[in-house]
Protein backbone atom coordinates (compact mmCIF):
# COMPACT_ATOMS: atom_id res chain seq x y z
CA UNK A 1 0.00 0.00 0.00
CA UNK A 2 2.68 2.54 1.07
CA UNK A 3 2.06 6.25 1.58
CA UNK A 4 2.13 7.46 -2.03
CA UNK A 5 0.23 10.67 -1.33
CA UNK A 6 2.09 11.54 1.89
CA UNK A 7 4.26 14.65 1.49
CA UNK A 8 7.39 14.44 3.64
CA UNK A 9 10.79 16.06 3.52
CA UNK A 10 13.67 14.60 1.53
CA UNK A 11 15.41 13.15 4.58
CA UNK A 12 12.26 11.21 5.39
CA UNK A 13 11.93 9.98 1.79
CA UNK A 14 15.03 7.90 2.40
CA UNK A 15 13.45 6.44 5.54
CA UNK A 16 10.26 5.70 3.66
CA UNK A 17 12.15 3.90 0.91
CA UNK A 18 13.95 1.70 3.43
CA UNK A 19 11.02 0.98 5.73
CA UNK A 20 7.90 0.85 3.53
CA UNK A 21 6.84 -2.81 3.25
CA UNK A 22 3.52 -2.07 1.58
CA UNK A 23 4.41 -4.02 -1.56
CA UNK A 24 6.16 -6.94 0.10
CA UNK A 25 4.83 -10.50 0.43
CA UNK A 26 5.57 -12.45 3.59
CA UNK A 27 6.05 -16.19 3.08
CA UNK A 28 5.30 -19.05 5.44
CA UNK A 29 7.94 -19.74 8.10
CA UNK A 30 9.57 -23.15 8.11
CA UNK A 31 8.69 -25.56 10.89
CA UNK A 32 11.96 -26.05 12.71
CA UNK A 33 12.76 -28.22 15.70
CA UNK A 34 13.67 -25.80 18.45
CA UNK A 35 16.15 -26.86 21.13
CA UNK A 36 14.71 -27.87 24.47
CA UNK A 37 14.22 -25.08 26.97
CA UNK A 38 17.07 -24.75 29.45
CA UNK A 39 17.17 -22.98 32.79
CA UNK A 40 19.61 -20.50 31.29
CA UNK A 41 17.05 -19.57 28.60
CA UNK A 42 14.51 -18.78 31.31
CA UNK A 43 17.13 -16.83 33.27
CA UNK A 44 18.20 -14.79 30.24
CA UNK A 45 14.59 -13.99 29.40
CA UNK A 46 13.96 -12.97 33.00
CA UNK A 47 17.07 -10.76 33.16
CA UNK A 48 16.11 -8.98 29.93
CA UNK A 49 13.09 -7.63 31.80
CA UNK A 50 15.47 -5.15 33.43
CA UNK A 51 16.87 -3.60 30.27
CA UNK A 52 16.69 0.16 30.02
CA UNK A 53 13.98 1.45 27.71
CA UNK A 54 15.93 3.27 25.00
CA UNK A 55 13.19 5.35 23.42
CA UNK A 56 10.40 6.95 25.40
CA UNK A 57 7.27 7.85 23.44
CA UNK A 58 3.96 8.53 25.23
CA UNK A 59 2.04 5.27 25.32
CA UNK A 60 -0.65 3.52 27.35
CA UNK A 61 1.47 0.39 26.83
CA UNK A 62 4.62 1.59 28.60
CA UNK A 63 4.53 -0.48 31.79
CA UNK A 64 4.32 -3.73 29.77
CA UNK A 65 7.55 -3.05 27.86
CA UNK A 66 9.86 -4.95 30.30
CA UNK A 67 7.68 -8.05 29.91
CA UNK A 68 7.77 -7.62 26.11
CA UNK A 69 11.59 -7.58 26.32
CA UNK A 70 11.43 -10.84 28.27
CA UNK A 71 8.87 -12.46 25.95
CA UNK A 72 10.83 -11.71 22.77
CA UNK A 73 14.09 -12.84 24.38
CA UNK A 74 12.43 -16.13 25.30
CA UNK A 75 10.42 -16.82 22.12
CA UNK A 76 13.08 -15.60 19.66
CA UNK A 77 10.41 -14.99 17.01
CA UNK A 78 11.35 -14.96 13.35
CA UNK A 79 8.64 -12.46 12.45
CA UNK A 80 6.83 -10.01 14.73
CA UNK A 81 3.75 -8.09 13.52
CA UNK A 82 1.94 -5.33 15.39
CA UNK A 83 -1.60 -4.22 14.47
CA UNK A 84 -2.15 -0.67 15.71
CA UNK A 85 1.24 1.05 15.99
CA UNK A 86 0.24 4.70 16.58
CA UNK A 87 3.43 6.50 17.71
CA UNK A 88 5.33 3.23 18.15
CA UNK A 89 5.57 2.80 21.92
CA UNK A 90 5.34 -0.99 21.97
CA UNK A 91 6.66 -1.54 18.42
CA UNK A 92 9.92 0.33 19.05
CA UNK A 93 10.33 -1.64 22.29
CA UNK A 94 9.96 -4.90 20.33
CA UNK A 95 12.59 -3.69 17.86
CA UNK A 96 14.91 -2.86 20.78
CA UNK A 97 14.48 -6.38 22.18
CA UNK A 98 15.30 -7.92 18.78
CA UNK A 99 18.35 -5.65 18.48
CA UNK A 100 19.63 -6.25 22.03
CA UNK A 101 19.09 -10.00 21.80
CA UNK A 102 20.67 -10.22 18.33
CA UNK A 103 17.59 -12.17 17.21
CA UNK A 104 17.02 -12.94 13.52
CA UNK A 105 13.55 -11.42 13.45
CA UNK A 106 11.63 -9.28 10.96
CA UNK A 107 9.38 -6.64 12.59
CA UNK A 108 6.36 -5.26 10.71
CA UNK A 109 4.07 -2.50 12.00
CA UNK A 110 0.58 -2.16 10.50
CA UNK A 111 -1.51 1.01 10.90
CA UNK A 112 -3.31 3.60 8.79
CA UNK A 113 -1.83 6.40 10.97
CA UNK A 114 -5.12 8.25 10.79
CA UNK A 115 -6.51 7.19 14.16
CA UNK A 116 -9.97 6.34 15.42
CA UNK A 117 -12.47 7.58 17.97
CA UNK A 118 -11.09 5.57 20.93
CA UNK A 119 -7.41 6.61 20.68
CA UNK A 120 -8.23 9.85 18.89
CA UNK A 121 -7.40 11.08 15.39
CA UNK A 122 -3.96 12.50 14.67
CA UNK A 123 -1.98 14.42 12.09
CA UNK A 124 0.88 13.27 9.88
CA UNK A 125 3.34 14.44 12.56
CA UNK A 126 2.69 11.23 14.50
CA UNK A 127 3.60 9.09 11.49
CA UNK A 128 6.65 11.17 10.59
CA UNK A 129 7.94 11.00 14.16
CA UNK A 130 7.47 7.23 14.13
CA UNK A 131 9.49 6.95 10.89
CA UNK A 132 12.36 8.92 12.40
CA UNK A 133 12.43 6.70 15.48
CA UNK A 134 12.15 3.51 13.41
CA UNK A 135 15.00 4.38 11.06
CA UNK A 136 17.61 3.03 13.50
CA UNK A 137 16.06 -0.45 13.06
CA UNK A 138 15.71 -0.29 9.27
CA UNK A 139 17.82 -3.44 8.82
CA UNK A 140 15.01 -5.64 10.10
CA UNK A 141 11.92 -3.44 10.69
CA UNK A 142 9.36 -1.68 8.54
CA UNK A 143 5.71 -0.76 8.21
CA UNK A 144 2.60 -1.29 6.11
CA UNK A 145 0.28 1.70 5.93
CA UNK A 146 -3.19 0.22 5.42
CA UNK A 147 -6.08 -1.26 7.34
CA UNK A 148 -5.57 -4.61 9.02
CA UNK A 149 -7.69 -6.63 6.59
CA UNK A 150 -5.78 -5.39 3.53
CA UNK A 151 -2.42 -5.98 5.20
CA UNK A 152 -3.38 -9.57 6.06
CA UNK A 153 -3.49 -10.37 2.34
CA UNK A 154 0.29 -9.83 2.15
CA UNK A 155 0.99 -12.60 4.67
CA UNK A 156 0.85 -16.30 3.87
CA UNK A 157 -0.66 -18.67 6.43
CA UNK A 158 1.90 -19.73 9.03
CA UNK A 159 4.09 -16.66 8.44
CA UNK A 160 4.06 -14.98 11.90
CA UNK A 161 5.59 -16.13 15.20
CA UNK A 162 4.48 -13.21 17.40
CA UNK A 163 1.45 -10.95 16.80
CA UNK A 164 0.35 -7.94 18.84
CA UNK A 165 -3.32 -6.93 18.34
CA UNK A 166 -3.91 -3.37 19.58
CA UNK A 167 -6.36 -1.77 17.14
CA UNK A 168 -9.95 -0.71 17.76
CA UNK A 169 -10.96 -2.15 21.13
CA UNK A 170 -14.60 -3.16 20.71
CA UNK A 171 -15.37 -6.84 21.18
CA UNK A 172 -16.48 -7.19 17.55
CA UNK A 173 -13.33 -5.50 16.20
CA UNK A 174 -10.86 -7.58 18.20
CA UNK A 175 -12.78 -10.76 17.36
CA UNK A 176 -12.56 -9.88 13.67
CA UNK A 177 -8.83 -9.12 13.94
CA UNK A 178 -8.23 -12.43 15.72
CA UNK A 179 -10.24 -14.45 13.18
CA UNK A 180 -8.49 -12.73 10.25
CA UNK A 181 -4.93 -13.16 11.53
CA UNK A 182 -5.10 -16.49 13.38
CA UNK A 183 -4.39 -18.52 10.20
CA UNK A 184 -1.25 -16.40 9.70
CA UNK A 185 0.28 -17.72 12.93
CA UNK A 186 3.06 -20.32 12.85
CA UNK A 187 3.24 -23.55 14.85
CA UNK A 188 5.01 -21.65 17.69
CA UNK A 189 2.68 -18.64 17.37
CA UNK A 190 1.83 -16.30 20.27
CA UNK A 191 -0.72 -13.45 20.14
CA UNK A 192 -0.70 -10.47 22.54
CA UNK A 193 -3.84 -8.46 23.37
CA UNK A 194 -3.76 -5.08 25.14
CA UNK A 195 -6.56 -3.59 27.31
CA UNK A 196 -7.82 -6.93 28.65
CA UNK A 197 -8.45 -5.17 31.98
CA UNK A 198 -10.11 -2.03 30.57
CA UNK A 199 -13.87 -1.83 31.16
CA UNK A 200 -14.78 1.64 29.91
CA UNK A 201 -17.70 2.09 27.52
CA UNK A 202 -16.75 0.91 24.04
CA UNK A 203 -13.94 -1.37 25.25
CA UNK A 204 -14.77 -5.05 24.78
CA UNK A 205 -11.34 -6.73 24.67
CA UNK A 206 -11.91 -8.01 28.22
CA UNK A 207 -15.06 -9.84 27.18
CA UNK A 208 -13.35 -11.39 24.13
CA UNK A 209 -10.33 -12.34 26.27
CA UNK A 210 -12.39 -14.12 28.91
CA UNK A 211 -13.91 -16.34 26.21
CA UNK A 212 -10.81 -17.03 24.09
CA UNK A 213 -8.42 -17.82 26.94
CA UNK A 214 -10.43 -20.96 27.73
CA UNK A 215 -9.22 -22.50 24.45
CA UNK A 216 -5.45 -21.96 24.73
CA UNK A 217 -2.55 -21.81 27.18
CA UNK A 218 -2.15 -18.21 28.31
CA UNK A 219 -0.54 -15.61 30.59
CA UNK A 220 -2.42 -12.59 31.88
CA UNK A 221 -1.36 -9.32 33.51
CA UNK A 222 -3.73 -6.95 35.26
CA UNK A 223 -1.65 -3.76 35.44
CA UNK A 224 -1.46 -0.99 32.84
CA UNK A 225 -4.94 -1.66 31.37
CA UNK A 226 -4.26 -5.40 31.18
CA UNK A 227 -2.29 -7.63 28.82
CA UNK A 228 -3.24 -11.09 27.53
CA UNK A 229 -0.66 -13.49 26.06
CA UNK A 230 -2.18 -16.39 24.10
CA UNK A 231 -0.15 -19.44 22.98
CA UNK A 232 -2.05 -20.30 19.77
CA UNK A 233 0.70 -22.43 18.18
CA UNK A 234 0.62 -26.12 19.04
CA UNK A 235 4.40 -26.08 19.59
CA UNK A 236 4.57 -22.72 21.36
CA UNK A 237 7.42 -22.60 23.94
CA UNK A 238 4.96 -21.10 26.42
CA UNK A 239 3.35 -24.54 26.62
CA UNK A 240 6.61 -26.16 27.81
CA UNK A 241 7.87 -26.66 31.36
CA UNK A 242 10.57 -24.77 33.21
CA UNK A 243 13.19 -27.55 33.58
CA UNK A 244 14.15 -27.02 37.24
CA UNK A 245 10.56 -26.75 38.43
CA UNK A 246 8.66 -28.95 36.00
CA UNK A 247 5.94 -26.30 35.83
CA UNK A 248 4.48 -25.08 32.50
CA UNK A 249 5.42 -21.51 31.72
CA UNK A 250 1.77 -20.74 30.95
CA UNK A 251 0.56 -21.75 34.41
CA UNK A 252 -1.04 -19.92 37.34
CA UNK A 253 2.06 -20.27 39.50
CA UNK A 254 4.39 -18.76 36.91
CA UNK A 255 1.77 -16.17 35.95
CA UNK A 256 1.51 -14.90 39.55
CA UNK A 257 5.30 -14.63 39.83
CA UNK A 258 5.59 -12.84 36.49
CA UNK A 259 2.76 -10.47 37.42
CA UNK A 260 4.62 -9.44 40.57
CA UNK A 261 7.96 -8.90 38.82
CA UNK A 262 6.63 -7.48 35.53
CA UNK A 263 4.42 -4.92 37.26
CA UNK A 264 7.23 -3.67 39.48
CA UNK A 265 9.78 -3.64 36.68
CA UNK A 266 7.31 -2.02 34.32
CA UNK A 267 6.37 0.78 36.71
CA UNK A 268 10.00 1.61 37.51
CA UNK A 269 11.38 1.27 33.97
CA UNK A 270 8.62 3.35 32.44
CA UNK A 271 8.94 6.07 35.08
CA UNK A 272 12.71 6.16 34.52
CA UNK A 273 12.30 6.31 30.74
CA UNK A 274 9.83 9.13 31.09
CA UNK A 275 12.11 11.02 33.49
CA UNK A 276 15.32 10.67 31.47
CA UNK A 277 13.61 11.39 28.15
CA UNK A 278 12.99 15.01 29.09
CA UNK A 279 13.67 17.37 31.99
CA UNK A 280 10.72 17.85 34.35
CA UNK A 281 9.67 21.11 32.69
CA UNK A 282 9.63 19.51 29.26
CA UNK A 283 7.74 16.51 30.64
CA UNK A 284 5.19 18.90 32.07
CA UNK A 285 5.01 20.77 28.76
CA UNK A 286 4.57 17.51 26.86
CA UNK A 287 1.91 16.38 29.26
CA UNK A 288 0.17 19.73 28.91
CA UNK A 289 0.36 19.45 25.13
CA UNK A 290 -0.94 15.89 25.28
CA UNK A 291 -3.78 16.96 27.56
CA UNK A 292 -4.66 19.82 25.23
CA UNK A 293 -4.71 17.38 22.32
CA UNK A 294 -6.95 15.10 24.33
CA UNK A 295 -9.23 18.04 25.15
CA UNK A 296 -9.49 18.87 21.45
CA UNK A 297 -10.17 15.22 20.69
CA UNK A 298 -12.86 15.13 23.36
CA UNK A 299 -14.35 18.36 22.01
CA UNK A 300 -14.53 16.79 18.58
CA UNK A 301 -16.06 13.65 20.03
CA UNK A 302 -18.56 15.70 22.05
CA UNK A 303 -19.47 17.73 18.96
CA UNK A 304 -19.89 14.54 16.96
CA UNK A 305 -21.94 12.96 19.73
CA UNK A 306 -24.03 16.14 20.09
CA UNK A 307 -24.74 16.14 16.37
CA UNK A 308 -25.43 12.43 16.48
CA UNK A 309 -27.71 12.95 19.48
CA UNK A 310 -29.59 15.78 17.70
CA UNK A 311 -29.93 13.62 14.60
CA UNK A 312 -31.12 10.74 16.74
CA UNK A 313 -33.66 12.93 18.56
CA UNK A 314 -34.91 14.33 15.23
CA UNK A 315 -35.15 10.82 13.85
CA UNK A 316 -37.04 9.66 16.94
CA UNK A 317 -39.38 12.68 16.75
CA UNK A 318 -40.14 11.85 13.12
CA UNK A 319 -40.65 8.25 14.11
CA UNK A 320 -43.00 9.30 16.94
CA UNK A 321 -44.96 11.57 14.56
CA UNK A 322 -45.27 8.74 12.07
CA UNK A 323 -46.40 6.38 14.83
CA UNK A 324 -48.98 8.92 16.05
CA UNK A 325 -50.29 9.20 12.50
CA UNK A 326 -50.54 5.44 12.33
CA UNK A 327 -52.35 5.43 15.70
CA UNK A 328 -54.96 7.88 14.35
CA UNK A 329 -55.39 5.75 11.25
CA UNK A 330 -55.81 2.67 13.44
CA UNK A 331 -58.34 4.52 15.63
CA UNK A 332 -60.39 5.43 12.54
CA UNK A 333 -60.17 1.85 11.29
CA UNK A 334 -61.20 0.54 14.72
CA UNK A 335 -64.19 2.94 14.82
CA UNK A 336 -65.24 1.88 11.33
CA UNK A 337 -64.83 -1.76 12.22
CA UNK A 338 -66.77 -1.24 15.47
CA UNK A 339 -69.68 0.35 13.55
CA UNK A 340 -69.51 -2.36 10.93
CA UNK A 341 -69.45 -4.95 13.67
CA UNK A 342 -72.54 -3.42 15.35
CA UNK A 343 -74.39 -3.34 12.01
CA UNK A 344 -73.39 -6.90 11.32
CA UNK A 345 -74.53 -8.01 14.78
CA UNK A 346 -77.90 -6.21 14.32
CA UNK A 347 -78.34 -7.80 10.92
CA UNK A 348 -77.51 -11.23 12.30
CA UNK A 349 -79.87 -10.70 15.25
CA UNK A 350 -82.70 -9.87 12.81
CA UNK A 351 -81.76 -12.88 10.72
CA UNK A 352 -81.80 -15.07 13.84
CA UNK A 353 -85.22 -13.70 14.86
CA UNK A 354 -86.60 -14.44 11.39
CA UNK A 355 -85.13 -17.92 11.50
CA UNK A 356 -86.65 -18.50 14.95
CA UNK A 357 -90.03 -17.40 13.58
CA UNK A 358 -89.66 -19.81 10.68
CA UNK A 359 -88.71 -22.54 13.13
CA UNK A 360 -91.94 -21.94 15.10
CA UNK A 361 -93.94 -22.08 11.86
CA UNK A 362 -92.18 -25.30 10.92
CA UNK A 363 -92.89 -26.69 14.38
CA UNK A 364 -96.62 -25.90 13.97
CA UNK A 365 -96.63 -27.41 10.49
CA UNK A 366 -94.84 -30.48 11.77
CA UNK A 367 -97.33 -30.81 14.64
CA UNK A 368 -100.27 -30.47 12.23
CA UNK A 369 -98.72 -32.94 9.81
CA UNK A 370 -98.02 -35.31 12.67
CA UNK A 371 -101.66 -35.13 13.78
CA UNK A 372 -102.88 -35.48 10.19
CA UNK A 373 -100.56 -38.41 9.69
CA UNK A 374 -101.87 -40.07 12.85
CA UNK A 375 -105.49 -39.57 11.72
CA UNK A 376 -104.68 -40.92 8.26
CA UNK A 377 -102.91 -43.92 9.72
CA UNK A 378 -105.86 -44.54 12.05
CA UNK A 379 -108.32 -44.29 9.14
CA UNK A 380 -106.24 -46.61 7.00
CA UNK A 381 -105.90 -49.08 9.85
CA UNK A 382 -109.70 -49.09 10.26
CA UNK A 383 -110.11 -49.52 6.51
CA UNK A 384 -107.64 -52.39 6.49
CA UNK A 385 -109.48 -54.00 9.40
CA UNK A 386 -112.79 -53.71 7.50
CA UNK A 387 -111.25 -55.12 4.31
CA UNK A 388 -109.71 -57.98 6.25
CA UNK A 389 -113.11 -58.75 7.75
CA UNK A 390 -114.71 -58.64 4.28
CA UNK A 391 -111.92 -60.83 2.92
CA UNK A 392 -112.46 -63.38 5.66
CA UNK A 393 -116.20 -63.37 4.97
CA UNK A 394 -115.60 -63.83 1.22
CA UNK A 395 -113.15 -66.66 1.90
CA UNK A 396 -115.76 -68.34 4.03
CA UNK A 397 -118.38 -68.01 1.26
CA UNK A 398 -115.94 -69.36 -1.31
CA UNK A 399 -115.19 -72.31 0.90
CA UNK A 400 -118.91 -73.03 1.24
CA UNK A 401 -119.45 -72.78 -2.53
CA UNK A 402 -116.48 -75.05 -3.20
CA UNK A 403 -117.85 -77.56 -0.80
CA UNK A 404 -121.25 -77.44 -2.48
CA UNK A 405 -119.68 -77.79 -5.95
CA UNK A 406 -117.59 -80.71 -4.81
CA UNK A 407 -120.63 -82.40 -3.38
CA UNK A 408 -122.55 -81.81 -6.57
CA UNK A 409 -119.79 -83.27 -8.78
CA UNK A 410 -119.83 -86.51 -6.94
CA UNK A 411 -123.61 -86.74 -6.97
CA UNK A 412 -125.51 -89.46 -9.11
CA UNK A 413 -127.24 -86.96 -11.33
CA UNK A 414 -123.96 -85.36 -12.31
CA UNK A 415 -122.52 -88.68 -13.21
CA UNK A 416 -125.66 -89.76 -15.29
CA UNK A 417 -125.66 -86.56 -17.28
CA UNK A 418 -121.98 -86.74 -18.11
CA UNK A 419 -122.53 -88.25 -21.66
CA UNK A 420 -125.06 -85.60 -22.41
CA UNK A 421 -122.67 -82.81 -21.49
CA UNK A 422 -119.99 -84.38 -23.70
CA UNK A 423 -122.38 -84.56 -26.67
CA UNK A 424 -123.34 -80.93 -26.21
CA UNK A 425 -119.71 -79.93 -26.31
CA UNK A 426 -119.20 -81.82 -29.58
CA UNK A 427 -122.24 -80.28 -31.18
CA UNK A 428 -120.98 -76.79 -30.28
CA UNK A 429 -117.59 -77.52 -31.69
Amino acid sequence: MGINDEIIVSAENKVKHELDMGAKSFSKLKIEKRPDIRDVDVFNAFSSMFWKIEKYVPSAWGEHIPFLFSLISFLKPRRFVELGVHNGGSFLAACQAVDYGNIACECVGVDNWIGERQAGFHSSEVFNSFLNNLSRYSDFAGYIRSNFHQAAEQFEDGSIDLLHIDGFHSEEAVQNDFDTWLPKMSDIGVIIFHDTNEFRTGFGVWRFWQAIREKYAYLEFGHCHGLGVLAVGKNSPLRENIPSFGVPIASRLVNHALQFVAEGAGTNAWAAAKLFASPPQKVADNELKSLKQQVETFKTQIADLTTEKADTIKSKENEVAALKQQVEIFKTQIADLTTEKADTIKSKENEVAALKQQVEIFKTQIANLTTEKADTIKSKENEVTTLRQQLNHSNQEIAILRAEIGAYKFSTSWKITSPLRWAMIKIRS
